[in-house]
């Protein structure tokens, strides 16, 4: 047992801090959930990874017909293969070979982990890596086994449409499992040990994505005097002195520890009681902690030890990074030509003032740049004013209100990129005002590059400040990569068709 000592600075971090949200009201205990529900809870993982299997190995195989049946269809009015169409059989050692490298591949992957991401970026990201290996995999164990005989069309057009195949089936995949976590079908009982900072912050993350599916059944709390009341609508149930009959009581399967910076016995005995009580524990650090971000663990002879690391980016992935937005803006201004012109037009002739809104942001390393937008707002308003949080905002034009709905004010920032100040994906770049009021963890967002879109633009908290979701760009920045950046840009177009855009 930890001494009460220890116990007292347990509660440090809330005792002043979980006023404002605790409802004066007492807070029933919950009943155990039944043990038909628990049981079917204890081997959704199982019957989910079974069921992920076969969709894919289904996948494949639909690929592969689709590869197969195009190529006879196409090749011989192109005739640029060398080789007669032959009997399907004859490619059933390449099917076979593409089951098992593209199969072996996602399990390496880890994607047959249950995914609770919201947007299941991570996921397409190791789709689309996957995907690559495997391709090249195959290609060389077929040259291996002296399998060439095969139509070069038909590998083509079976890697094409298993990656398009793939994604599309492992998205419909990802949202029937939100679907049911988000009705309650399938959900994870959970409890939060802290009503602190980090605790209500957790909670509120859970309360606006149902669909990562977690019933929260309460907080536990080493402060005896919120027992009894709610924090945030959840009641608290208690302290450590009962969180074995609570586990047991509530029927939670997993235990969030949300008590940063309290000594290392408190959490060692939280932690042996989940062991007891077989209940899966993760321990959450402060959102806002620096030195977690970037925590690196090693080990010399047995012995664990824990640094820190910085994200580093090498020169050819600099480079690399920087000519693909070269390339990729200078063609999306080509090719958008005739929609910058006609977007311009019309807010010339809809309200008076310039078609361009210009403004200071900040950048990389803290270097202020011109950053343009279309007009979307009167002339009359503050160009440094709180940026609207409602598409009725008087201060916004009528074309406006399209324009910011569907991101189409966002096009003049390609010019931005091909000057060098800001990339097509990366943080937003914010006002100077807002910057001067950065601590230390919002000013990780100014090492690397702002961009057009990112995690936070796609996400479902828009209207909450950037800056005050750090969690997204810190994800970013620590697992900056070419794909992550490909599969953001793809989504961004996608939230755009749908409108999803700022206010």
């Amino acid at each position: 047992m930890v001494p009460p000592s220890d116990r007292k600075i347990a509660r440090v971090d809330h005792l002043e801090t979980v006023k404002s949200v605790v409802e004066p009201v007492e807070a029933p205990r919950l009943p155990p959930l039944p043990s038909s529900r628990l049981i079917a809870l204890a081997h959704y993982k199982q019957i989910l990874t079974v069921f992920q299997v076969a969709a894919d190995a289904v996948t494949i195989f639909l690929s592969f017909l689709a590869g197969y049946y195009l190529w006879s269809m196409v090749g011989p009015a192109l005739a640029i293969d060398i080789y007669e169409p032959e009997s399907i059989y004859r490619y059933y050692s390449f099917l076979g070979v593409t089951l098992i490298t593209t199969l072996v591949g996602l399990e390496v992957h880890g994607l047959y982990q249950p995914q609770r991401s919201l947007m299941n970026v991570r996921e397409f990201e190791l789709i689309l890596m996957n995907w690559g290996k495997a391709c090249l995999f195959t290609l060389g164990i077929m040259f291996l086994a002296h399998q060439l005989y095969f139509s070069r069309g038909i590998f083509v057009l079976t890697w094409v449409c298993l990656l398009a195949f793939m994604l599309m089936q492992r998205y419909a995949f990802f949202k029937f499992n939100n679907y049911l976590r988000r009705k309650g079908v399938v959900e994870t009982t959970a409890l939060i040990y802290g009503a602190g900072v980090v605790g209500r912050k957790l909670m509120e993350k859970f309360k606006q994505s149902p669909k990562l599916g977690y019933h929260v059944a309460g907080f536990i709390d080493d402060n005896s005097g919120l027992t009894g009341k709610a924090v945030l609508g959840a009641p608290v149930l208690g302290d450590f002195t009962n969180l074995r009959e609570t586990i047991r009581a509530t029927g939670a399967t997993k235990l969030f520890i949300a008590l940063p910076q309290v000594p290392s016995k408190v959490v060692v005995d939280i932690l042996n009681v989940c062991r007891e009580t077989g209940c899966e524990f993760q321990i959450v650090p402060s959102l806002y902690d620096i030195v977690i971000q970037r925590v690196k663990i090693t080990e010399v002879e047995g012995i664990p030890l824990i640094g820190m690391t910085e994200p580093k980016y090498s020169f050819k992935t600099r480079v690399a990074k920087r000519v693909f937005d070269l390339v990729a803006s200078l063609a999306l201004l080509v090719l958008l030509a005739p929609v910058l012109a006609g977007i311009a037009l019309i807010v010339k002739l809809t309200s008076k003032g310039p078609v361009f809104f210009i403004q200071k942001r900040v950048g990389q390393h803290g270097r202020r740049f011109r950053f343009f937008k279309f007009r979307s707002m009167y002339t009359d308003t503050p160009v440094y004013a709180v940026t609207p949080q409602s598409g009725n905002d008087p201060r916004i034009t009528p074309i406006g209100r399209f324009l910011r709905r569907s991101s189409l004010d966002e096009l003049p920032q390609l010019f931005n990129v091909i000057i060098g100040d800001m990339s097509l994906v990366g943080p937003r770049p914010e006002m100077p005002f807002i910057v001067d009021q950065y601590n230390e963890l919002h000013k990780q967002r100014l090492n690397v590059k702002p961009g057009i879109t990112g995690l936070w633009q796609i996400s479902a908290d828009r209207k909450i400040a950037i800056h005050e979701n750090m969690d997204y760009d810190m994800y970013y920045i620590n697992n900056q990569s070419f794909l992550l950046d490909i599969v953001l840009l793809a989504k961004t177009v996608t939230s755009c068709i749908r409108g999803i855009g700022a206010c």
